[in-house]
């Protein structure tokens, strides 16, 4: 899961918490309703919205593993709500690998089980298994880089 994305969960649950207390147990007059609007906003939009993300990515390695190709093995945690969920799924992973050397990992059929490599390039492999297409990709320089994989 994104640590981004779990603190976020907590400072919106900090908020709701003030915003409770200022609203429900100590309120005052002249912001009462504002105070009270945003502990709605935040207990029933900001979040679910942010916990419903993180349900979404606890799974996504799995999810990926599933078909029978292995992440990466500097893979962090998945970016965002690519999580692989979906009718052609995309997975984003912010991940310590780069480049060529990253996709080499993929040479072994032991970690595409059932896949073969269809295209390969500098930044991008194609593996394909009956009518399914899985492109690899990795982007990004320095400590951001990104493992990107999309399940057509």
């Amino acid at each position: 899961m994104d640590p981004s994305l779990i603190g976020l969960l907590a400072l919106f649950i900090a908020g709701a918490a003030l915003t409770y207390y200022f609203g429900f147990v100590h309120p005052s007059s002249a912001l009462e309703w504002r105070i009270k609007a945003g502990f709605l906003v935040f207990t029933a939009m900001l979040i679910p919205a942010v916990a419903y993300v993180l349900v979404l990515q606890s799974g996504a390695v799995d999810r990926l593993g599933r078909l029978g190709v292995e992440p990466l093995p500097g893979v962090r945690h998945v970016v965002g709500v690519a999580a692989g969920h979906g009718e052609a799924p995309v997975w984003v992973f912010a991940a310590d690998p780069a480049g060529e050397s990253a996709l080499a990992w993929y040479d072994d059929p032991a970690t595409r089980t059932g896949w073969t490599i269809a295209e390969r390039s500098a930044g991008t492999l194609i593996l394909v298994r009956d009518e399914a297409r899985l492109s690899i990709a990795t982007s990004g320089t320095g400590s951001s880089k990104h493992v990107i994989y999309l399940l057509r």
